[in-house]
């Protein structure tokens, strides 16, 4: 069950030149930060924060298809821009 929903962010990331359409949904489950994420239209895939890697991580197992420069740069814009707000 998803509470406390936050406001859709939408970030256009470019990531070894190839550009990404990213809209990430935060809330909080259990009090766990996590996040709907959807890249280029495709499917939702649910993460949570991780606060020792500092970093999201997939909690689906579809979700970790993810190139790792696109990772760490959509991590990098939730911390700055929901993490530390």
């Amino acid at each position: 069950m998803q509470k406390n929903k936050g406001k859709k962010l939408s970030y256009d990331l470019r990531v070894d030149k190839v550009p990404y359409h990213v809209e990430v949904s935060p809330y909080l489950s259990n009090d766990e930060k996590r996040f709907v994420i959807n890249v280029n239209g495709g499917l939702d895939h649910v993460y949570t924060w991780d606060d020792e890697a500092v970093q999201i991580r997939a909690l689906d197992d579809e979700a970790v298809v993810l190139p790792d420069g696109l990772e760490k740069e959509l991590s990098d814009k939730i911390m700055k821009t929901i993490i530390l707000k």
